[in-house]
């Protein structure tokens, strides 16, 4: 549907331009500019629904982005069980739960309901390490666009990623979207923020050159940690 559109405009760009030959010159070449200029706009914005639309459906495939049972506390501190994974409203570039009141009928338009971050306080699910069956709790704070859950935490950096990792545990590169150094500001994940977290550590500063921002926070907590046993060991001799 999206081939034929653009294609229609073309040919209407086409025949209008055609048809434009009769008129002075300079006329001709402001009107063909003005159109060329909302063909390429048209399909830049094809472009970006296109883009948005395999990001909602990439998030299907994102490792353990799985149906939970989710604790949600709203913004008037009521609390509401949510069976759902996290999903991605690409109009509104923002993520959400999905809410299935199943007292209601399957034709009832309220059945099922969207959560999004901005009417939340946080979401929580309880979970269980699978090899030594240790229990834990994931806790998501509410963003604008996102929950944002600690998955790296007790060191000198945090990073926090959109989905419900727990933290310590595995989770995919693709899914961080913050860091914090110490108790400061959660800040994006960016190269800029990145090099000035772990600025005075070259081997992590080496992998930043090569855009590996996660290997860099990872360098640089553990030589941090390193430093902080040996001053510790040094101050009790």
């Amino acid at each position: 549907m999206k081939t034929h559109q653009s294609l229609t405009l073309l040919a209407v760009f086409i025949l209008l331009t055609i048809s434009l030959k009769a008129q002075p010159p300079a006329f001709r070449a402001d009107l063909n500019r003005m159109f060329a200029n909302q063909y390429l706009q048209t399909q830049m914005q094809i472009q970006m629904q296109m883009n948005m639309a395999m990001m909602g459906r990439y998030y299907d495939y994102i490792p353990d982005n799985f149906k939970y049972d989710f604790k949600v506390r709203l913004k008037d501190s009521t609390t509401k069980e949510v069976y759902s994974k996290i999903y991605l409203d690409t109009i509104r570039h923002q993520n959400y739960l999905l809410f299935e009141d199943k007292k209601l009928p399957k034709k009832d338009s309220l059945r099922k309901q969207r959560i999004y971050p901005g009417e939340t306080i946080s979401i929580s699910r309880d979970g269980i390490v699978p090899f030594n069956k240790l229990t834990y709790t994931a806790n998501g704070i509410a963003k604008d666009s996102c929950w944002m859950f600690k998955v790296i935490g007790g060191a000198r950096i945090n990073v926090f990623s959109f989905l419900s990792a727990r933290e310590g545990g595995d989770f995919s590169h693709v899914t961080v979207v913050a860091i914090q150094k110490g108790d400061g500001p959660i800040v994006k994940l960016s190269a800029e923020n990145v090099t000035a977290m772990v600025a005075g550590d070259d081997d992590a500063l080496k992998a930043i050159e090569k855009k590996n921002y996660l290997k860099a926070i990872k360098i640089y907590n553990k030589n941090f940690l390193k430093a902080n046993k040996t001053t510790e060991g040094g101050a009790r001799q």
